[in-house]
């Protein structure tokens, strides 16, 4: 931010907040990524240990630094990002950690930013390829120019769930060539393509509403006072993990 510095990133907000819900029932989750060996990746360990989360899966680089994010909150009250090149995350390896994880996770959660290098997206791979018994979630984040066809494809062709937002699923039935006028129809289509169970779509002050094949469900919106200093940056990590 302009002032300040938080921990953030997709899949540490999925992993801090799925933590939370998954205690409520005796399961845990943790974050999978890499860091570099720098004071940002010391503070990054030192505050999840704080939040008692694991960071057994997330590695060290010797040569990269830890990830950096520009938030900008002035664009038409959605934030808007600036997301540094070359960052340890980019250079994620498939260790032997990573593989039993792969093998023991009931679920897993991955995205099309972490996919921008051939490094992590080979390792994303091979982990759900690993993680046969995992239902899969794939988070459409579009970034900058960090996705493209092939990623989107293969995403929604791996999983069970799909998470994206209403402009994400504009970009999603464009590049796939999928044809239907309303978010109804978009969504149709998309189940016919694909086999997923479920697609969340998030709508920012519009709500949430989370799709099946026979049908779509909305909820109550959730809001927030940005007088009280909170922002909308994570919101829909939050939803992802609920």
């Amino acid at each position: 931010y302009p002032a300040r510095e938080s921990l953030g990133g997709a899949p540490l907000n999925f992993s801090v907040h799925a933590n939370r819900f998954g205690s409520i029932i005796g399961k845990s989750a943790a974050p999978v990524s890499r860091v570099g060996n720098d004071s940002r990746g010391e503070q990054l360990r030192s505050e999840l240990a704080a939040l008692g989360i694991s960071d057994g899966l997330i590695q060290t680089d010797a040569g990269h630094p830890t990830g950096t994010v520009s938030v900008d909150l002035e664009h038409l009250n959605e934030a808007q990002y600036v997301i540094e090149r070359g960052a340890a995350w980019d250079f994620l390896e498939m260790t032997s950690d990573l593989e039993a994880a792969a093998r023991r996770c009931e679920a897993v959660c991955f995205g099309t930013l972490a996919q921008r290098s051939a490094n992590s997206q080979e390792t994303i791979e091979a982990f759900l390829a690993s993680a046969k018994a995992a239902v899969k979630m794939f988070e459409v984040n579009l970034r900058q120019d960090f996705y493209d066809y092939s990623v989107l494809r293969r995403g929604c062709a791996l999983s069970k769930v799909l998470k994206l937002n209403r402009a994400e699923l504009d970009v999603l039935v464009e590049m796939l060539n999928i044809p239907g006028g309303s978010i109804e129809e978009q969504i149709a289509r998309v189940f016919d393509k694909f086999p997923l169970e479920f697609v969340l779509l998030t709508q920012g002050s519009k709500g949430t509403l989370v799709a099946t094949p026979g049908g779509i469900h909305t909820g109550e919106n959730a809001c927030y006072d940005p007088a009280s200093g909170a922002d909308s940056v994570g919101a829909g990590d939050a939803a992802a993990a609920a």
